[in-house]
């Protein structure tokens, strides 16, 4: 019998796409307009296209496309992109889902109310006013004789089908400053990775000043719920506390509530004199102060056990935090959660909640009705 270890082959993602739970998590995330299999469709021949997401772990992969079927953006490459990267942390290659700038204005296209959305770059020598206050106006005029010189800013406009409208400018420093965030730039900067920061500039800054428009737009339902459920626009996790027992030095037993007072009172050390009593102690008091010149037993005093009190530290709420009290309420460990999500092809046999990422524990806690009833089997 060899004793050589045979490596474990890659399960291939377009195989893994077709299966029934996938499928059924399709079928409730996509649009009316979207069927599974168009989706998967197009998802397919992005792997055709680009070899790099063959090789994607898994479960982001999968997080990737549940993501991209939420918004109801195709990852077709031209409304949205399944973007291949290779993670340090990990150590393998993980796949994300970014909605392109057509994506997102198509999908605002779609509310009933909104005549048009549009986004545009400012440059330098172009026109460009903006009027604030009580009377908010937004001009540019672009000259075509002249070279429009270095990119200052973006805006996105939305034209409701009332006459009213809606706008946002962000300048190139709070561009910038979202641009420095993301994961993509990091790793342009740490490693030289590709980025559309980098070769699609005027793109990304289109897109940053629409998502800033869309957070105050007046949509839909829907279409916030879509939006929502890009990571980018994910609001911070609250806090929660998280109590710890902490110790205090015992008292002695003999020690008398006065005594008590007079340490608190009073900060000392053992090379400075007892200081008096405060004004108005009563004479039993200053006899209680004496030291006892013979003790009473050889035997050592044993001190109180220490009284626990609350050390309060603020810890940030995730899904973790989540899955954890629920799996604790029903009686049920990590390990449980492990083999059903791996049962559902969410993640390897060998993970721990630990390596599992943080868009795969909120698609645990969505679908935790589901869970629950596997977790009771």
């Amino acid at each position: 019998m060899s004793n050589q270890i045979v490596p474990r082959q890659p399960t291939d993602l377009r195989l893994v796409i077709q299966c029934e739970k996938i499928q059924e998590q399709l079928i409730a995330a996509l649009p009316r307009h979207y069927t599974p299999d168009q989706f998967t469709t197009i998802v397919r021949t992005q792997i055709n296209r680009n070899p790099k997401l063959a090789e994607c772990d898994q479960t982001s992969f999968l997080t990737a496309m549940i993501t991209a079927a939420q918004m109801g953006i195709a990852p077709d490459g031209r409304n949205g992109h399944l973007i291949p990267r290779f993670s340090s942390k990990s150590g393998r290659m993980e796949c994300t889902f970014q909605p392109d700038y057509k994506g997102l204005v198509g999908l605002v296209r779609k509310n009933e109310n909104v005549a048009d959305i549009y986004a545009e770059v400012v440059y330098e020598n172009d026109t460009f006013k903006v009027t604030k206050g009580l009377h908010r106006d937004l001009i540019h005029e672009q000259d075509p004789k002249k070279t429009r010189g270095e990119s200052i800013g973006a805006y996105a406009v939305i034209a409701y089908k009332d006459g009213t409208h809606s706008w946002e400018w962000m300048p190139r420093q709070d561009i910038e400053n979202v641009r420095n965030r993301s994961d993509s730039w990091k790793a342009h900067v740490a490693k030289g990775y590709d980025t559309p920061w980098k070769t699609d500039e005027g793109e990304m800054f289109k897109k940053t000043a629409l998502k800033r428009l869309i957070k105050l737009a007046d949509i839909s339902q829907e279409t916030s719920d879509r939006i929502a459920a890009d990571p980018e626009f994910a609001p911070p996790q609250p806090m929660q506390v998280e109590i710890k027992p902490a110790s205090i030095p015992a008292l002695p037993q003999n020690a008398e509530p006065d005594d008590i007072q007079m340490e608190n009172n009073v900060s000392r050390t053992d090379s400075t004199p007892t200081p008096e009593p405060k004004r108005g102690r009563p004479k039993k008091f200053l006899k209680q102060q004496e030291p006892e010149i013979e003790p009473q037993s050889e035997t050592p005093v044993e001190p109180n056990e220490p009284e626990p009190v609350t050390e309060i530290n603020l810890v940030p709420a995730g899904p973790r935090s989540v899955l954890m009290q629920k799996l604790l309420f029903i009686g049920k460990s990590e390990s449980d959660l492990i083999r059903v999500c791996a049962a559902a092809k969410f993640c390897e046999q060998n993970d721990t909640l630990a390596d599992i990422p943080e868009a795969t524990l909120n698609e645990f806690v969505t679908y935790w009705d589901e869970l629950e009833e596997e977790l009771k089997k």
